[in-house]
């Protein structure tokens, strides 16, 4: 980041400098995307019933896993997500009181949560 430029000269002393180049000359990269970053998971600790929210513009196949703390595979749903705005009612409350890791997974990204059922 700066302006640079470049010199060239040879063993007669003769040399040339180029034109400032500036960089980055605009936006460069690749952004971050953490779609999951706007998500909501409430109430925690919950009874049994809890919501999960989040906006993000990634569409398609949500994969939500719930496993109990003892490693037994609670809940297993295969959504779809297709707006902005995403909102799930989950029920856990035949479970056994405990904590929870939840695991979703859209697209290449995947996060992990964490619920107390009381």
């Amino acid at each position: 980041m700066g302006d640079y430029q470049v010199s060239i000269g040879n063993s007669l002393g003769c040399y040339t400098i180029s034109d400032v180049l500036s960089i980055p000359p605009g936006d460069v990269g690749i952004d971050d995307i953490d779609p999951f970053e706007e998500l909501k998971i409430y109430p925690n600790p919950t009874t049994g019933s809890f919501t999960i929210e989040m906006d993000n513009n990634i569409f398609g196949e949500l994969w939500l896993r719930i496993i109990s703390e003892n490693g037994k595979e609670a809940m297993s749903l295969n959504l779809d997500k297709t707006t902005e705005h995403f909102l799930y009612e989950v029920d856990l409350s035949r479970q056994s009181q405990g904590l929870y890791i939840i695991n979703l997974l859209i697209d290449k990204y995947f996060t992990t949560r964490k619920i107390i059922v009381e």
